[in-house]
């Protein structure tokens, strides 16, 4: 293992790691707030945790094939 496929893997473990956290966080402490807040119906609530959700996704499969972000991502666009 190289150092640079060392740093890319330690790079995606923690990017998995933040994302997961912000997907857990936006499903229930942020939409707790957001409903008594009265903001809940804004689009971004309904949208982030999907958004985070999958991005967690895509990292995760970097990490566990061993791929480059780059090749993880397009495979999450197609």
């Amino acid at each position: 293992m190289t150092l640079f496929a060392w740093s890319e893997d330690r790079f995606l473990r923690y990017a998995t790691a933040f994302f997961l956290v912000l997907w857990i966080a936006c499903v229930g402490p942020v939409r707790t707030w957001a409903t008594d807040v009265g903001i809940r119906s804004w689009w971004i609530f309904g949208v982030a945790p999907s958004l985070f959700a999958g991005i967690t996704f895509a990292t995760w499969q970097a990490v566990a094939t061993r791929v480059s972000a780059w090749t993880a991502f397009a495979f999450g666009i197609a």
